[in-house]
């Protein structure tokens, strides 16, 4: 699906602007095409560079991410989005100012511009929210004779759910504050210092491979990827408190309703702040607490020469980010009042420009959004009609991959919850994958859950996420993975693992599709297919009290069987030639070909490890191949080479000499050393049969029924010594009647 937040390329603008000046070399270096690619629901522009560099386009929020990673590791600075704001409002300024500057020169007001910090988030992001709030006692002081004014205003800025914080964000708010002054040459000392930040220290260290932060109780550590300390911090209260609002805060402009939601509520003149909670601290009524992270002890987060530093006292993980924006005024020269009222009117125009031009923009990005679904699905729909009936990842032909494609194809058609049910390594996740990548939900995600793999309360909080303050170390919001996969496919692997409560929880999404977060109180509705599976009888399970059985036919409203490996050797050749040209390009052999005989060791074995077993089995062989262009028995594991012992011998092809010298029981010493190694006459005479049988059915492609009947046998006598040499193999019911007499 396309993403829903944006931002404008003035951002990247400034950024790639600020690289050719400190960088010059790196800049051109920046491989655009690569940049811009890959990300969904996003077309990428003919010119990357061209489109990037033009501050009047809108792009995805992971590309300016993307961009911004370049930047970072180009200019080697972690502040690289503040300098290179600064930058374009000093020396980095074009000859054709954009509407920014224009306004700002109209205004000529460093306290006006600010105060109307609302508009220009929405002007430049659908995802970021500022508001200036002017203290009334503080909101200009003359400074001795030379009549200077220190000016105070409070910036807070809050990024909407869903989109990822990055430490850039807040570093492009403070640049472009401190550098708009600089258009005003009596403005002078601007600084824009944080008070608290909205971005988490676990969003911080995602920044820097390795990282991680360690939760103990209410105290956090901080390391980089050495291991080495990088700071130390604790929890603390932030509190709610009035703030006397001078008559600049309130704007009397008629503003689109999205941007008409203050991030601090403001009630006649006064509006809600969060600051830092003490001992004596008590919030009036009606306002409220919030949580946040202090560093107790500074250092430095290092990703080789990018590197941030926390410094002590500052606080992370708010509800918001605050800012203090300070600066002084000299004085200038006073303007005619009809000069005045002139340069006011221009800017209330301008403004109202910007309003009506912002509303046409997100108007026009929400259509492009749309059409870009349009065309995502139609490609999608494309794809399905062209590709072929068979799903690419499930190769074979026998009967048994054929009726399991058809399945798929008749269960990708609709929503139904299907339970896919087989041994360890038949592919079961494959055929979910088959089910969604031909389904109308192909555009959305697919995620896959290894139920077995996770305690109660870790898959508890994977599937359906948690709240902030849930349990110890949930410092922020979570969302599951029933969430994630809105609109697409949940695959539940291994679901007969999961304990009688969890089982419980996963009735109720299938009844009433909606999640309720760990510590959350209101449900969250998902729409999401369940593809469930298991190498477990859940029959069995019902029937010893292990498993719900309401649960069980809410999933198994569609049984699929995946055949194991051994039932459908017809297939083990087209498997084996697959992974053996998917392991010769990966490892770079030349193994071209395998020798009968390896293909006939590969076809005699019973596969207990099924598919994947004999993917790990062809990536070994190939990785010891070396320069052999042949891939021979010698490459096999032990338990697949032709043994030096008689029954062994039965591996290879054949002799054409007596039975008695293939056998190898020439003289009683040596059978008598036979029947010691397996234990009796009967297992003995049952290996032999084994083999004999095994040779048939690769005469006859693994075709069961043909091998026995060939033997002079029945099918389900080959089926009954198969699963006394192989316990593995489906057991054959009680009352099957005993195999026909070997003698």
């Amino acid at each position: 699906m396309a993403p829903t937040a944006w931002a404008t390329t003035f951002l990247t603008h400034q950024l790639l602007h600020y690289l050719d000046h400190v960088a010059p070399e790196a800049s051109r270096a920046i491989n655009y095409r690569e940049l811009v690619e890959g990300i969904e629901g996003f077309d990428p522009p003919d010119d990357p560079a061209a489109f990037l560099r033009d501050p009047h386009h809108w792009l995805p929020e992971p590309l300016l991410q993307r961009t911004l990673a370049v930047a970072e590791r180009a200019a080697e600075s972690k502040s690289v989005a503040y300098e290179a704001a600064r930058y374009y409002f000093g020396k980095g300024r074009l000859s054709q100012p954009s509407w920014l500057e224009l306004i700002a020169l109209a205004f000529a007001d460093v306290g006006a511009m600010v105060s109307r910090s609302h508009l220009w988030a929405g002007a430049y992001t659908t995802y970021l929210r500022l508001q200036a709030l002017v203290p009334q006692e503080v909101s200009g002081r003359p400074r001795g004779p030379s009549q200077a004014i220190d000016r105070d205003v409070w910036l807070v800025s809050r990024v909407e759910p869903g989109v990822s914080l990055i430490l850039s964000a807040h570093q492009f708010i403070r640049g472009n504050y401190e550098g708009f002054t600089q258009l005003y040459g009596w403005v002078e000392g601007a600084v824009c210092e944080p008070r608290y930040l909205q971005i988490s220290l676990e969003e911080i260290a995602a920044e820097f491979p390795g990282a991680a932060v360690h939760w103990t109780g209410d105290e956090v550590r901080i390391r980089n990827g050495s291991g080495r300390l990088a700071a130390e911090g604790r929890r603390v209260g932030l509190v709610e408190e009035w703030v006397a609002l001078a008559p600049s805060s309130l704007v009397p402009l008629s503003e689109p309703a999205s941007i008409d939601q203050p991030i601090c509520r403001v009630i006649q003149g006064r509006a809600a702040l969060f600051g830092p909670a003490t001992s004596a601290a008590s919030p009036a009524v009606g306002l409220g607490r919030a949580g946040a992270v202090e560093i107790v002890r500074g250092g430095t987060l290092a990703d080789g020469a990018v590197h941030y530093q926390f410094r002590e006292g500052e606080r992370y993980g708010a509800p918001y980010s605050c800012y203090r924006f300070r600066w002084r005024e000299r004085p200038r020269m006073a303007e005619l009042p009809d000069a005045v009222a002139t340069r006011e009117r221009l800017s209330m125009m301008l403004l109202q420009a910007v309003q009506q031009g912002q509303a046409v923009q997100h108007r026009l990005l929400s259509a492009t959004i749309g059409q870009q679904q349009l065309t995502a699905e139609n490609r999608s729909l494309r794809r399905r009609l062209e590709q072929p009936a068979m799903h690419p990842t499930i190769l074979g032909q026998s009967d048994a991959i054929r009726d399991l494609c058809r399945m798929i194809e008749l269960l990708a058609e609709t929503d139904t919850t299907v339970l896919v049910m087989g041994e360890t390594g038949t592919g079961k996740e494959l055929v979910a994958q088959a089910i969604h990548r031909q389904s109308a939900r192909v555009a959305g995600p697919f995620l896959a859950v290894n139920c077995g793999a996770l305690t109660e309360s870790l898959l508890e909080s994977e599937l359906f996420g948690h709240e902030k303050g849930a349990f110890t170390g949930a410092i922020s919001r979570r969302r599951g993975k029933f969430e994630l996969a809105h609109g697409g496919t949940l695959f539940l692997d291994e679901v007969g693992e999961v304990t009688p409560a969890m089982q419980v929880k996963l009735l109720r999404v299938l009844q009433e599709r909606e999640i309720h977060r760990v510590g959350g109180e209101r449900p969250v509705p998902v729409d999401v297919r369940i593809v469930a599976a298991t190498n477990q009888p859940l029959e069995r399970l019902v029937a010893d009290g292990r498993f719900r059985q309401d649960l069980y036919y809410r999933l198994k409203v569609v049984p699929v069987t995946v055949p194991p490996l051994r039932e459908r050797r017809e297939d083990l050749p087209i498997l084996a030639d697959h992974f053996l040209r998917e392991y010769v390009e990966r490892l770079r052999r030349r193994v071209s070909s395998i020798a009968p005989e390896a293909m006939a060791a590969l076809l005699d074995y019973g596969w207990p490890g099924n598919v994947r077993e004999l993917r790990h089995l062809m990536e070994r062989a190939v990785l010891l191949a070396g320069d052999q262009t042949v891939l021979t028995p010698a490459l096999l594991p032990p338990e697949l080479q032709p043994r030096s012992s008689p029954m062994g011998a039965a591996t290879g092809p054949l002799a054409q000499s007596s039975l008695e010298n293939w056998l190898g029981v020439g003289d009683w010493a040596h059978c008598s050393r036979l029947l010691k190694q397996h234990g009796s006459l009967d297992e003995l005479l049952l290996l032999i049969e084994w083999q004999i049988a095994s040779r048939a059915m690769a005469a006859h492609d693994g075709n069961k029924s043909r091998a026995a009947k060939a033997l002079g046998r029945s099918y389900r006598w080959l089926r009954k010594l198969e699963s006394r040499l192989h316990p593995i193999s489906p057991a054959i019911e009680p009352n099957e009647p005993p195999p026909p007499s070997t003698t």
